[in-house]
């Protein structure tokens, strides 16, 4: 197969088998982080998907609807039981995979609802002649987070790097699982996402210090699932 696609001019990465593939673990990160937002009550989708494309094509919030919540969710639940069935380990959580993690309250809300994407005209917008439209900030909310927080004059600089830092954390944790090589992740990442560059290439250019800061500080203020440990491994 590789000597097929290099005869007919393509560009190959080799990955580890794993559920969907290797880019779909690392896009999870990424889709999950704009839901969490979404719950927190910081941002409607059009908000979410507008500050994306600093950094990428194309939206979160948009991307997850064209995929459709339900495959997106059954997804998940594949990448769940390939993990627990291979570590052995049984009624667990994805917080156990990832401290920090865990699966969108509003994954419930939009399947119980029906609202499974734009093929049926509502998923995480509702959709009029094919044009998104947010729903009402309330129905975003998760009622364990309780009254929206307030909104800070740096909230917009703070969504954005915790879609691009989710990204790179993503990129981080199938690197040290060894799913691939950093290289390969770059590229395929920068080509699903068309970003200008890959996430490996835009951390090397932030650097180590830099991103260990960025990295402590979201990990301050949205949640240790930002904690990262070390770069020497991605980055030297």
């Amino acid at each position: 197969m590789l000597d097929f696609c290099k005869g007919i001019g393509k560009q190959t990465i080799t990955v580890y088998d794993s559920p969907g593939s290797m880019i779909n673990l690392i896009l999870v990160h990424y889709y999950v982080e704009a839901l969490y937002i979404l719950e927190e009550g910081r941002a409607l989708p059009s908000d979410i998907d507008a500050l994306s494309r600093k950094y990428f094509y194309i939206g979160p919030c948009e991307s997850l609807d064209v995929i459709g919540i339900d495959f997106f969710v059954d997804a998940i639940k594949q990448i769940m039981d390939w993990f627990f069935d291979s570590s052995g380990e049984e009624n667990k959580t994805i917080s156990d995979i990832r401290e920090g993690y865990f699966v969108p309250y509003l994954f419930d809300r939009l399947i119980s609802e029906k609202r499974l994407g734009k093929k049926v005209s509502k998923g995480i917008y509702l959709y009029n002649k094919d044009k998104p439209i947010d729903d009402v900030p309330e129905f975003y909310l998760n009622p364990a987070y309780g009254r929206p927080p307030d909104i800070e004059k740096n909230t917009e600089e703070l969504i954005e790097n915790r879609l691009l830092y989710s990204v790179f954390s993503g990129c981080l944790y199938c690197l040290e699982k060894g799913l691939s090589s950093w290289e390969e992740m770059d590229l395929g990442i920068k080509e699903v996402l068309i970003m200008k560059d890959g996430p490996f290439t835009m951390m090397q250019r932030i650097g180590k210090d830099k991103l260990k800061e960025n990295f402590d500080f979201l990990a301050q203020y949205a949640s240790t699932r930002f904690q990262q440990n070390s770069f020497d491994f991605a980055l030297s």
